[in-house]
């Protein structure tokens, strides 16, 4: 039974990227902008239903991979 836990436990590692390899990708859907995994992404790709108001604007921030996770890097 042990045995069959490591080897999950070894599995899960493995599939998980390094933060070095992760790609994210950022985009605007919906007035909102998104930070995400590429492959793992919310609205990416999809067709963009909503008008946003004049005033909106994305954010301008940078999306960078840190600690394993996509995040807004703030300057």
């Amino acid at each position: 039974m042990s045995l069959l836990l490591l080897m999950f436990a070894c599995q899960e590692t493995s599939d998980t990227a390094s933060p070095e390899e992760l790609l994210c990708v950022k985009y605007d859907y919906c007035c909102t902008t998104y930070c995400e995994v590429e492959g793992q992404t919310t609205h990416y790709g999809e067709a963009d239903p909503c008008d946003c108001d004049e005033s909106y604007s994305p954010d301008s921030r940078e999306c960078a991979p840190v600690n394993g996770e996509c995040v807004f890097i703030d300057e």
